[in-house]
């Protein structure tokens, strides 16, 4: 493979941009997203980036498994999860040591304010529940066929 298309798969498994990791891999930027589109498509370097991938996985004890448990905590998590009472305007948050560890995957941001006020943002769910569709399809979906006629 050649210097450059290696260059290019590594410069891509840091933010998975082709556009970007060509780029950084010395492309034109005007022309990088269409050489980025090529080089995905080239055999050895799609190899690569799957090569690189399973040694980062590898070093760093990472499995798809693990991803997918991730997503899972996201995706089906709720935010009855950390609510103990709610009478329809006011709400209680339940103690920390009370909200199961799972749970608390789930939360992206927490706030307090200087009023005391406490802010709780969740992952995105929408996008976790596509991931896990992704991971978890058993049948691609079908792609629509388009005909063209003359007139």
């Amino acid at each position: 493979m050649k210097a450059r298309h290696q260059l290019f798969a590594l410069e891509y498994l840091k933010d998975l941009n082709g556009k970007q990791a060509a780029i950084r891999a010395g492309y034109s930027p005007h022309t990088a997203k269409e050489q980025a589109v090529r080089l995905l498509g080239v055999q050895a370097i799609q190899e690569a980036i799957c090569k690189a991938k399973e040694d980062r996985n590898y070093r760093l004890n990472i499995s798809n498994d693990m991803v997918v448990n991730e997503l899972i905590k996201i995706g089906f998590s709720n935010i009855a999860d950390f609510i103990e009472r709610f009478d329809g305007s006011t709400f209680q948050l339940k103690n920390s040591e009370d909200i199961a560890p799972e749970a608390l995957a789930a939360i992206k941001r927490l706030e307090v304010s200087k009023d005391g006020l406490i802010r709780i943002t969740l992952h995105d769910k929408i996008s976790a529940l596509l991931k896990l569709y992704e991971h978890t399809a058993t049948q691609y979906p079908k792609k629509k066929r388009i005909v063209y006629r003359r007139a």
